[in-house]
């Protein structure tokens, strides 16, 4: 019960906080611009109220470094805990949905094997994700001519989740967008992005989410 009234409120709160604002630069793309060479910051987006996760690989130099940014536990999951303790650290939970993202208790450096994280990089880079083309630049949905049967007859989704690119150089941070690029690629396939923000996406999982990639 106390679980679910946290959630109630975190959804009000995610509701006040991120109406009618769009997606920008934030602090942290900011650091990595000044800080690394390149760096990709993805966030897997849903049209349904979530907490925002996001997976960065960055390369400075020689260095490959990985981070998340996230929450470490289950919001509202603290176990035994007095009233006003679990309030209190339920705020700062939810923090998450209304700060700046930033240098905070939610980045942490994501630990693994250098050749992991070299492999990580090649992979990644092979798909020469700083040419990719997003919806915006290769049109969303199915394509098919407006205001005909076609049109109103090509698959169609609105809760299918998306994928938020962010690619950081020195010389420009850009952040690419795609509706649910997987429903698309598999009822209309072709679009050279969303082929290849699929197999970054996959490529992403594998190494910041293992256990949900083998499920």
């Amino acid at each position: 019960m106390k679980y679910s009234f946290f959630l109630f409120i975190a959804f009000l709160s995610f509701q006040i906080s991120t109406f009618g604002q769009p997606k920008k630069v934030q602090p942290l793309h900011q650091l990595m611009q000044a800080n690394a060479d390149s760096t990709l910051v993805l966030e897997f987006t849903s049209s349904w109220f979530h907490f925002p996760s996001y997976y960065l690989l960055s390369k400075k130099d020689n260095i490959i470094s990985c981070y998340t940014y996230e929450l470490a536990e289950k919001p509202g999951a603290f176990g035994p805990t007095p009233a006003k303790i679990s309030e209190a650290m339920f705020q700062l939970q939810m923090k998450i949905l209304s700060e700046p993202m930033d240098i905070n208790n939610f980045f942490r450096s994501y630990l693994g094997k250098l050749e992991e994280r070299k492999q990580f990089w090649n992979q990644v880079a092979a798909l020469q994700p700083w040419q990719l083309k997003d919806d915006a630049m290769e049109g969303d949905r199915c394509p098919a001519a407006p205001h005909t049967h076609a049109e109103r007859d090509a698959p169609v989704v609105y809760d299918g989740g998306g994928i938020q690119l962010y690619l950081i150089t020195k010389a420009e941070i850009k952040m690419l967008d795609f509706d649910a690029p997987q429903f698309y690629e598999e009822n209309c396939p072709g679009r050279p992005g969303r082929i290849a923000i699929n197999k970054i996406a996959t490529l992403f999982k594998g190494h910041f989410l293992p256990e949900k990639t083998k499920r």
